[in-house]
């Protein structure tokens, strides 16, 4: 069976639409209703080619407990108020939504994006949205100096930089990670502006974790606008398994974040220090690797929180005292400044293995 809506329809009362077995075509109507509509879906593809609009107070209900498969494409975005989900829904259309409650059923994101206006209700193992092929739920927020914010119910928590924006926009996407024969779904945060120095929320569902031990996942980050350092792990990380949330603590600005990236890189066991305090009191002073000895063809690399390479060495020799490397600063940098600073040591410059880790400096 296939509907083809091109006119514009009206809708002043609580209204169904029920179809089985085709599609739902609308190439250039706009709905618009007052009060309840529900879409009773079994096996049946919406293309919207048009306008589909619901209007902001309008309750549209997907799916029923009969009808549980549904298919949104289409080229033009699909515009619904408080929205509630009682099917599984294979997503290839850009979706703007109000609230967002899970009753049932799983969503499928594929290459499309949903702006949530408001919040994501009701997510859990048993029905709960999954953000692949570089789609992502989009949350944009105006922002309080220092306010603590935990935005539609996306699964992140955080203080908000000491100014305020109109914008601060807020991405969650999903990443698939193999490690042995386990495979893990990870969350992804992408934020407007860096947040740094302060301790972070991350929450998760069962499913996300699979076999995994639960206390034995982690929290990724990346530098601000850097290329070259890559994921490091966050220290600091407190574990509340009971209602799957993880408290990780961010070292220097940061505005990338992945939750339970289970591929390790066979790091070997060494201890590298995070504080260097340059002030000649002979504490300190100098960046001592425990055991370098056993390395005699290690390598060091150390950036900025740019990204910017400010060291390198092969062999390091346990000797930089934080003066930078000239060869690497830009033109008008002229001595390191206190910050947060990153390091990737190579025990063998020739084999894959090495460690990531973070510097504090003080003067």
């Amino acid at each position: 069976m296939t509907n083809n809506i091109k006119i514009l329809i009206l809708l002043l009362f609580p209204t169904w639409i029920v179809a089985q077995n085709g599609y739902l075509v609308n190439q250039g109507a706009t709905i618009v209703g007052l009060d309840n509509l529900y879409f009773s879906f079994d096996n049946v593809n919406i293309d919207n080619n048009g306008s589909m609009e619901m209007d902001s107070s309008v309750n549209t209900i997907i799916g029923s407990s009969s009808f549980d498969e549904i298919m949104l494409t289409g080229n033009n975005e699909i515009n619904t108020g408080n929205t509630m989900v009682e099917a599984d829904i294979d997503m290839r259309t850009n979706w703007e939504v109000e609230d967002f409650t899970l009753l049932d059923g799983v969503v499928f994101m594929s290459n499309s994006d949903i702006l949530l206006g408001g919040s994501i209700y009701e997510e859990r193992d048993e029905s709960y949205i999954t953000a692949r092929d570089d789609s992502e739920i989009i949350k944009v927020i105006k922002t309080e100096p220092s306010t603590w914010y935990e935005p539609g119910n996306i699964g992140i928590g955080f203080t908000s930089p000491d100014f305020s924006s109109d914008e601060f926009i807020i991405r969650r996407g999903h990443v698939t990670f193999e490690n042995e024969d386990k495979i893990s779904i990870s969350r992804h945060f992408v934020l407007s502006e860096s947040i740094g120095k302060q301790d972070i929320d991350f929450s998760y569902l069962g499913h996300e974790a699979f076999e995994q031990n639960e206390d034995e996942l982690g929290v990724f980050s990346r530098m601000e606008n850097s290329s070259n350092s890559g994921w490091l792990r966050l220290r600091d990380q407190i574990y509340d398994t009971d209602n799957r949330k993880i408290t990780a603590t961010i070292p220097a600005p940061q505005n990338q974040f992945t939750l339970f990236n289970l591929i390790e890189e066979n790091q070997p066991d060494v201890f590298i220090p995070q504080l260097l305090t340059l002030n000649d009191d002979g504490r300190n002073d100098v960046l001592l690797i425990e055991d370098l000895h056993k390395y005699p063809n290690n390598s060091v690399v150390i950036f900025n929180r740019w990204g910017d390479i400010i060291f390198r060495a092969a062999p390091y020799k346990n000797d930089w005292d934080g003066t930078p490397d000239r060869a690497f600063l830009k033109a008008n940098d002229r001595k390191i400044v206190e910050g947060t600073y990153f390091i990737i040591f190579k025990p063998d410059e020739n084999k894959d293995a090495f460690v990531k880790d973070y510097i504090e400096i003080i003067k």
